[in-house]
């Protein structure tokens, strides 16, 4: 399997973040990491992020709504 870009979101001027599906040793892996443009307008993947199977992708995704509701809550957003 290749490299998938899934989703990325600016994270600031400089930096976005991107999630890639990928293989490792034959099983499916989703990559959340950070990436930084350098001066000549290149991007390049930053040590920043996490790698995990890709049949974790369900929990990411509660604990990450999970933290919405709770930071929304202390803002005042909910």
């Amino acid at each position: 399997m290749d490299e998938k870009l899934i989703a990325a979101f600016e994270k600031n001027n400089t930096e976005q973040v991107r999630l890639y599906l990928t293989e490792f040793q034959g099983r499916p892996m989703i990559d959340l990491r950070v990436w930084a443009e350098t001066q000549d307008g290149t991007w390049i993947r930053t040590r920043k992020g996490i790698t995990m199977s890709a049949d974790l992708i369900g929990n990411l995704k509660a604990v990450v709504d999970e933290a919405e509701g709770k930071i929304g809550a202390e803002i005042g957003t909910a």
